[in-house]
C-alpha cells in the first residue's frame, strides 16, 4: 500500500476539516483543472483558490444530487460486484501534496472505485464504454496516490449503473505528475505568472477601470444630450455633437419563416451554409485585484491610444462629433 490513510475529522468528507486539508494539496477532483480539460474551473482560480484569494464555487444541484445518490450508486455497484468497498481519504506518500478521496477502497486495497451521478451526455458515454475525459485524470491521480494498477468507474443514472474498468495508464500519470509539481510549486510560492505578464496585466487592469469609469461618464452625458430631443424631432445639432434618431428594422425569425414555408433542416444542413470563422482574444478581469505600483517599476511598455472614432453608434440614437 502506497498510500498514507488520513484519519480524524478531516477522514470526513464535507466536513471543514476535509476541505482544509484538501486545501493543503491536490485532490483528485482537481486533476481535470490543473490538466486544462474540466469544463467547470481553471488552473488560474484553482489556484486562487488554494491561496484562499477565491471561494470555491458555490454548490450546485448538479452536486447536490451526487452527494444524494452516491450511497444509493455504491450499494448497487457492491450488489452488482459483490465487492464491499469503504470510503477512505489518502494522500500519496511519494508525492504528498497529491490527494484523494475515494468512494470506495476495496479491504484488499487493490482496488479503488470512482462513483459518478452526471448529466446525460456524460452517463451516455459510459454506456458507450466510454470514461468521460474530464473524469479519466481524476481517476488515474487515484490509480497513483494508492499505488495500485486498477480502478473501477461506475456512472449511476439513479436507477441503473454502468461498471467500466479503468487500468493504470503510467504515461497521463506522468504527465499529471509533472503538471501538478510546477502547480503546486507555483501555490506554495504566492506567484502564479512572470513579471513580464504581470506588468501587463497591471497596466491593462488600470486602463479597464479607467474605461469603466469614461463608459459611466460617456452614459450619463448621452442620456442628458438624448433628453434634450424633443419628442419625435429627428436631428439636433450644436457645440460639436449631432443627435439623431435611427429607425432599425428588427431581426428576421429564420426558424419561423422556415416553420411558415413548411420547411425543416437538420443541424447538418444548417452548418452548411455557415460562414468562416474568426478568432477572437478576449480579455477580462478575473476578480478585484489591487495593482501594486511597483509592478509599474518592472517595465514600461509603450502605450499607442487608438484615434477616437467619429461616430458612436447605438440601438436609437448617433451621436457624431
Amino acid at each position: 500500500m502506497a498510500m498514507k490513510i488520513i484519519s480524524g475529522p478531516a477522514a470526513v468528507q464535507g466536513s471543514q476539516e476535509w476541505l482544509e486539508w484538501r486545501l493543503q494539496g491536490i485532490g483528485s477532483s482537481d486533476a481535470p483543472v490543473i490538466m486544462g480539460v474540466s469544463p467547470l474551473s481553471t488552473p488560474y482560480a484553482l489556484y486562487l483558490q488554494k491561496r484562499r484569494l477565491m471561494s470555491p464555487p458555490p454548490d450546485n444541484p448538479a452536486m447536490a444530487r451526487g452527494r444524494k445518490l452516491e450511497p444509493i450508486a455504491r450499494a448497487c455497484y457492491e450488489k452488482e460486484t459483490g465487492n464491499i468497498m469503504v470510503p477512505l481519504i489518502a494522500e500519496c506518500t511519494t508525492h504528498p501534496f497529491m490527494r484523494a478521496s475515494y468512494d470506495g477502497v476495496a479491504p484488499t486495497f487493490d482496488l479503488v472505485l470512482e462513483v459518478k451521478c452526471p448529466g446525460e451526455k456524460a452517463h451516455q458515454m459510459a454506456l458507450a464504454g466510454i470514461v468521460p475525459p474530464f473524469y479519466m485524470d481524476q481517476v488515474q491521480q487515484q490509480i497513483h496516490v494508492a499505488g495500485i494498477d486498477l480502478a473501477h468507474y461506475y456512472s449511476f443514472d439513479g436507477q441503473h449503473g454502468k461498471l467500466l474498468e479503468v487500468r493504470r495508464d503510467q504515461a497521463k500519470i506522468d504527465r499529471l505528475l509533472e503538471t501538478a509539481a510546477l502547480f503546486w510549486e507555483k501555490v506554495c510560492n504566492g506567484r502564479w505568472e512572470t513579471d513580464e505578464w504581470a506588468t501587463a496585466a497591471a497596466f491593462w487592469l488600470k486602463a479597464n477601470q479607467a474605461l469603466e469609469v469614461a463608459k459611466a461618464q460617456e452614459e450619463a452625458a448621452r442620456a442628458n444630450l438624448v433628453a434634450c430631443l424633443d419628442p419625435g424631432e429627428p436631428r439636433k445639432d450644436g457645440a460639436g455633437v449631432s443627435v439623431v434618431r435611427v429607425t432599425r428594422k428588427g431581426a428576421v425569425d429564420y426558424d419561423a419563416l422556415l416553420a411558415a414555408k413548411g420547411q425543416q433542416m437538420t443541424e447538418a444542413e444548417i452548418e452548411s451554409f455557415r460562414k468562416k470563422g474568426s478568432e477572437v482574444i478576449r480579455v477580462t478581469a478575473t476578480q478585484q485585484e489591487d495593482i501594486s505600483p511597483a509592478l509599474f517599476q518592472l517595465a514600461k511598455p509603450p502605450i499607442h491610444m487608438p484615434a477616437a472614432s467619429p461616430t458612436v453608434f447605438d440601438a436609437n440614437f448617433v451621436l457624431t462629433m
